[in-house]
């Protein structure tokens, strides 16, 4: 089975085509593996596709360029592919998307089925086996506030049912300092946050190599939800969104908040 996998629920687009489970191409270059040592400081991402820190992401002007450069890298054309698979957030709303929009063109136009994926799902899968109580994915939500997830250690290596959640870094942090257990903290909204955990007791901060969802585990997640029967139509593929866009707030602002 032939796959393309997108994420863009980050500054960073990332993008990976698996023939049979084997990643034929990818950018950017793939997280560290399972058990990789984690730093205790949290650093800015230098290696995203299209964007370094300060610059606006350019998520409409990169995507399509991307994924048919690493088809071409793949000797493969669009009509080998047989599944789409693509991150549904949280995540960057313009990111968001795009990657999402760009997916499901591409799916129905081959008439192939897609896997939905959860950004944080994807974020924390490297970090499955870390030694660890809990795993606490962060992504950036703006308006000074972060998406994150608490996923336990189970027998199997995390539980992935898991409750999404936004809060505020000060929100979250107390949130973080009342639990009883060794937490891991990881991705992109640490860069501008970190000041916030790195004094709490129980928390360490993972390295920038997980600040974003890998290509490695999008391909091996959408595989193993492939096995299982989780394709889609692409007509069943829906944002996972926690709140209004800045741009929904603001007009619901000027008109009165009637939105």
């Amino acid at each position: 089975m032939n796959l393309l996998a997108i994420d863009t629920c980050t500054r960073r687009i990332g993008v990976a085509i698996a023939s049979d489970a084997k990643i034929t191409a990818q950018t950017p270059p793939q997280t560290s593996p399972p058990g990789s040592p984690v730093g205790t400081q949290a650093e800015p991402l230098d290696e995203r596709l299209g964007t370094q820190r300060g610059e606006s992401p350019r998520h409409v002007e990169e995507l399509a360029p991307t994924i048919k450069r690493l088809l071409q890298a793949s000797a493969m054309t669009a009509h080998n592919i047989d599944a789409v698979a693509v991150t549904v957030g949280p995540g960057m709303f313009t990111g968001l998307r795009v990657g999402m929009a760009t997916a499901c063109t591409f799916a129905n136009a081959l008439g192939v089925p897609m896997i939905a994926l959860s950004s944080l799902d994807v974020l924390v899968d490297p970090l499955r086996y870390a030694d660890c109580d809990v795993v606490v994915p962060t992504l950036e939500a703006r308006r000074t506030e972060m998406y994150f997830a608490l996923y336990p250690r189970n027998s199997e290596g995390l539980d992935v049912d898991v409750e999404i959640g936004i809060a505020t870094p000060m929100a979250l942090a107390v949130k973080l300092a009342s639990r009883g257990a060794r937490l891991l903290l990881c991705g992109d909204a640490l860069g501008r946050h970190s000041n916030e955990f790195s004094k709490l007791s129980n928390v360490v901060i993972a390295s920038s190599k997980f600040s974003a969802p890998s290509c490695a585990s999008m391909v091996r997640l959408a595989m193993a939800k492939w096995e299982l029967g989780g394709a889609v139509a692409a007509s069943e593929i829906t944002p996972m969104y926690l709140r209004q866009s800045d741009a929904q707030i603001n007009v619901s602002k000027v008109s009165g908040g009637t939105m």
